[in-house]
C-alpha cells in the first residue's frame, strides 16, 4: 500500500500549522487546502498532497467526492434518461455486473463532461470551467484539471515498482517518457511489456487507469491498431482536427469490443488453419489381452509406452505409441515437420503417428488425422484379424473440440501452444501429482527451456520474414519487429514465472542478441 503519513497535530486549536516541503517552512492547514497543486508545487513524499503518492488515501476521498459533484453537475445540465441511455450505451461485458455498470457510469460521465459537445461546440467541463469550477474546493479544481487531460491510450507496462505501482510508456506517445502508474490491481496482475487499453488520467506524480481497462494481447496488436488508424482517418475526413486519442474517447466502446472480436477471429484463424481432427477408433477384443499384447509387440509400428511414463491418473493397462517404422514408415515421409497435436517429431527422432492404449475389454487408437486413422484402420484390420471386432468410430476437428472446452469455461492450453509454439503450455489429458521435489523440476525446465532457446536464435522466423533472430538483430528494417517479437516471448515467459512459481529468464539471449533496452 502506498505510504500514508498520518503526523500527529501540534496543540493549538484551529491555528496549528504544518510544516510545508514546498514552502520550506510552516503553513496553516487552511493555506494548505486552498494552495495545494494549484498555488504550491507540492513533492511526491508530502502526505497532505492528494496527488502525491504518499497522500494517496486522501486521493481517495477527492475522488469520490469530485465524482459525487460531477453527476450532480452533469443532472443540472441533462435530463437524467438522457444520461441513462448514454451510461447504457456505455457498457462493455465485465466480469461482473456491478463492475460493468460502475464502469459504464465512469465513461459515460467522461463522455459528457469532456467530449460530447453543444450547438457553440463547447463541453460541458468547459461550461463548468468559465463558470470557475462553481462547487468544487481546491482538491477537486486540481482533480478536474487533471481529467480534462486525460484519453484513452494503450499503456506498456515497462517494470512492477511494487505492490502498488507500475512504470509504463504510452505505445501511441512513446516521446513522452516513462510514468507511473498507480493501481494494486494492475500491479498484481500486470508483467513487464504487458499492455493495456485504458483510459489514463495523468496526475503531478502518478497516473490512474480507468476500471475498464483492458490488456491488449500482442497478436491482436497490429491488426487493432491498423483498425483504429484507419477508422480515425475517415473520420478526419469530415473533422481535420480530431486527435487520435479524442477519436479513441468517442469511440471507446467500440475500440474496446473490437479487442474482442479480434480475438474471437484471430482464435477461429488459427483453428480453421491447424486442419487437425482427433479421430479415435474402438475394438473390442475377444481374445486373451496377452494374446493381443504379442502382436503388438512384435510389429515395429507399435512401441511400448513405459508404465512411469503415463500419467498417474491414466486407466490404460498397456499403451503403445504408433511410429514411423514398418508398413508406417511409408507416412513418415513429409511429416517430420509435422507439429500436429500428439506428434513429437523431432529431426533426430521416429515421428509418432498416434497411440494405442488397451483398456479392460477395448483397444483404443487415437490419431490427429483422418488419413493416419484409414491407414491404422487397414493394419489393425489385416494384422489383427479376429482377435479384434470393430466398435465404434469418432472423428471430430480441434477447432470443434476447442469450441466445447471454450463454452465449459476450460482453459485452452493447447491451442495456445499449438499458436505459440510453446511445448511447455500443453495441456495433459489429467494432471499429475505435484512433483517431490519441486525445485528439482524446476531445475530441469529451466535447463529444457535454454537448450530449445538456443535454436529459436538462429532458427529462420515468419514474422521475421524468414531471418533468424540473430540476423533480424543487425538489421535496422527487422530489430523493430525482433524487438515485439521477444516482448511477445517475455510477456509469455514472466507469466508462467508469476503463475507456477519459476525463475526462468530470457536474459542471457537478450544480451547475445544485443538486445539491452529490453533487459
Amino acid at each position: 500500500m502506498p505510504t500514508t503519513l498520518n503526523p500527529s497535530r501540534p496543540p493549538g486549536g484551529k491555528y496549528n500549522t504544518r510544516h510545508c516541503p514546498a514552502l520550506d517552512g510552516v503553513i496553516t492547514p487552511a493555506d494548505c487546502g486552498a494552495k495545494r497543486g494549484s498555488k504550491l508545487d507540492c513533492p511526491d513524499d508530502c502526505p497532505f498532497f492528494p496527488f502525491a503518492r504518499a497522500g494517496f488515501d486522501l486521493w481517495v476521498k477527492v475522488d469520490n467526492a469530485w465524482t459525487a459533484k460531477a453527476l450532480e453537475y452533469v443532472e443540472r445540465h441533462m435530463k437524467l434518461a438522457r444520461f441513462q441511455e448514454i451510461v447504457q450505451r456505455q457498457r462493455i461485458p465485465m466480469p461482473s455486473e456491478q463492475l460493468e455498470l460502475e464502469c459504464a457510469v465512469q465513461n459515460a460521465l467522461y463522455t459528457v463532461l469532456f467530449i460530447q459537445r453543444d450547438a457553440a461546440g463547447s463541453t460541458l467541463a468547459q461550461k463548468w470551467e468559465s463558470e470557475n469550477w462553481a462547487g468544487l474546493n481546491n482538491d477537486e479544481q486540481v482533480m478536474m484539471r487533471c481529467r480534462l487531460r486525460g484519453r484513452p491510450t494503450v499503456i506498456e507496462v515497462q517494470r512492477i515498482v511494487d505492490a502498488w505501482c507500475v512504470e509504463c510508456l504510452d505505445v501511441l506517445d512513446p516521446a513522452a517518457g516513462p510514468f507511473r502508474v498507480l493501481d494494486r490491481g494492475l500491479a498484481a496482475r500486470m508483467v513487464r511489456f504487458s499492455r493495456i487499453l485504458t483510459w489514463l488520467i495523468p496526475y503531478p506524480h502518478f497516473s490512474r487507469v480507468s476500471a475498464s481497462a483492458i490488456e491488449m494481447p500482442y497478436a491482436l496488436w497490429p491488426e487493432w491498431r491498423a483498425t483504429v488508424e484507419q477508422r480515425h482517418q475517415t473520420a478526419r475526413e469530415t473533422r481535420p482536427d480530431l486527435t487520435l486519442k479524442d477519436f479513441l474517447a468517442e469511440t471507446i466502446v467500440e475500440t474496446t469490443m473490437l479487442v474482442g472480436e479480434l480475438n474471437d477471429a484471430h482464435r477461429a484463424r488459427m483453428l480453421a488453419s491447424l486442419d487437425v481432427e482427433h479421430c479415435l477408433t474402438l475394438f473390442r477384443y475377444t481374445c486373451p489381452r496377452a494374446d493381443l499384447e504379442r502382436v503388438f509387440d512384435a510389429k515395429p509400428d507399435f512401441e511400448r509406452i513405459d508404465e512411469g511414463e503415463r500419467s498417474h491418473a491414466d486407466r490404460t493397462l498397456v499403451a503403445y505409441n504408433w511410429v514411423g517404422r514398418g508398413e508406417s514408415a511409408t507416412l513418415a515421409q513429409g511429416t517430420r515437420g509435422d507439429a500436429a497435436a500428439g506428434t513429437d517429431s523431432s529431426a533426430e527422432s521416429v515421428p509418432v503417428f498416434g497411440t494405442a492404449r488397451l483398456f479392460e475389454g477395448l483397444v483404443a487408437f487415437d490419431t490427429f488425422s483422418k488419413r493416419k486413422q484409414a491407414f491404422l484402420r487397414q493394419i489393425v484390420e489385416r494384422d489383427f484379424g479376429s482377435l479384434l471386432a470393430f466398435e465404434r468410430e469418432t472423428v471430430k476437428s480441434l477447432a470443434a473440440i476447442m469450441d466445447e472446452r471454450q463454452r465449459r469455461g476450460r482453459i485452452l492450453a493447447f491451442a495456445e501452444h499449438l499458436a505459440f509454439g510453446d511445448a511447455a503450455q500443453a495441456a495433459p489429458a489429467a494432471a499429475d501429482p505435484a512433483p517431490q521435489n519441486p525445485d528439482a523440476a524446476q531445475k530441469a525446465l529451466a535447463e529444457q527451456h535454454l537448450r530449445d532457446y538456443r535454436g529459436f536464435l538462429d532458427a529462420g522466423i515468419a514474422a521475421l520474414d524468414g531471418l533468424s533472430p540473430r540476423a533480424a538483430a543487425a538489421d535496422p528494417e527487422k530489430r523493430p519487429r525482433l524487438i515485439e517479437l521477444m516482448k511477445q516471448h517475455l510477456v509469455i515467459l514472466e507469466q508462467r514465472n508469476r503463475d507456477q512459481g519459476l525463475n526462468l529468464t530470457l536474459d542471457w539471449a537478450l544480451e547475445e542478441l544485443g538486445l539491452r533496452e529490453l533487459l
